[in-house]
C-alpha cells in the first residue's frame, strides 16, 4: 500500500499544471493553436478548466479551421445557467458557426445567424458590462453586421477592461479601418503589436502601418 501510495504521488508531482489564461493568450497570440489545444485538454483531464480556458481555446480552434471543434467548444459554453453570460457569449460563437445547410428549392438555405448572434451576446454584456470577452463577442457580432462603429466600441471596451487583450486592440483596429478612422486603427493597431509581436497577423499590421507612415 505504501508503494502504491507513492507512485501515485510521484505521478502527480509530475502533472503538468493547468495553464493560466495569461499563458494560454502568449500561445494563441504566437500562433501555436495545437498547443494551445494541448494545454486545455490536460486542463480538462486534470478538472481544471475554465469558461475562459474553453472560449480561447474554440477562438484557438477557429483560427486553425478546425469549425466543427470550434463550434463544439462553444456549445458548451452555451449550456451555461441562465444567468450566466458565458452562456450566450457561447450562443452568439456558435450561431456565427452555424453550417450551411442543403434545402430544397425555394427554401431558405440556413447558416449563420448574426442577429441572434448579436442578440446573444448583447444579453451577455447586460448581464456583466465588466466581463471582458462579452464585450470582445459583441464586437465580433457586430462586425458580422457591418456594423463597425459598434464593432470598434465593443472591442476598444474590451481592450480598457483587460489591457492585455491583444487581440481585441487589433479587431478593433480593424473595425476603426472599416469605419474610416484610421486615426483610431492606427492607434489600436500600435497597441497590437506592442502586445503580441509573434502575432501571425504581425507583418499584415506593419505593411499598413508603413503605408500610412509614408503619407
Amino acid at each position: 500500500m505504501i508503494v502504491i501510495l507513492s507512485l501515485s504521488m510521484v505521478a502527480l508531482s509530475l502533472q503538468t499544471p493547468p495553464p493560466s489564461v495569461a499563458d494560454l493568450r502568449k500561445l494563441y497570440e504566437a500562433g501555436k493553436y495545437g498547443e494551445v489545444a494541448a494545454a486545455v485538454s490536460n486542463a480538462e483531464a486534470q478538472g481544471a478548466v475554465t469558461t475562459r480556458l474553453l472560449y480561447l481555446a474554440a477562438q484557438s480552434a477557429q483560427k486553425a479551421t478546425d469549425v466543427d471543434r470550434a463550434r463544439q467548444l462553444y456549445s458548451r459554453l452555451a449550456e451555461g445557467n441562465e444567468d450566466d453570460p458565458w452562456r450566450y457569449i457561447g450562443q452568439s460563437a456558435v450561431r456565427l458557426l452555424q453550417p450551411k445547410t442543403e434545402a430544397p428549392e425555394g427554401e431558405k438555405v440556413e447558416g449563420p445567424n448574426p442577429q441572434q448572434a448579436l442578440e446573444a451576446a448583447q444579453h451577455a454584456v447586460s448581464l456583466n458590462p465588466d466581463l471582458p470577452e462579452a464585450q470582445y463577442q459583441l464586437g465580433l457580432a457586430c462586425s458580422f453586421l457591418d456594423d463597425f462603429p459598434g464593432a470598434a466600441a465593443a472591442f476598444e471596451k474590451a481592450a480598457r477592461l483587460d489591457s492585455t487583450f491583444a487581440y481585441a486592440e487589433y479587431y478593433a483596429g480593424l473595425a476603426y479601418y472599416r469605419a474610416k478612422r484610421i486615426d483610431l486603427m492606427a492607434v489600436h493597431f500600435e497597441r497590437f503589436l506592442k502586445l503580441a509581436p509573434g502575432a501571425p497577423e504581425r507583418p499584415e499590421v506593419e505593411s499598413i502601418m508603413r503605408t500610412l507612415r509614408r503619407r
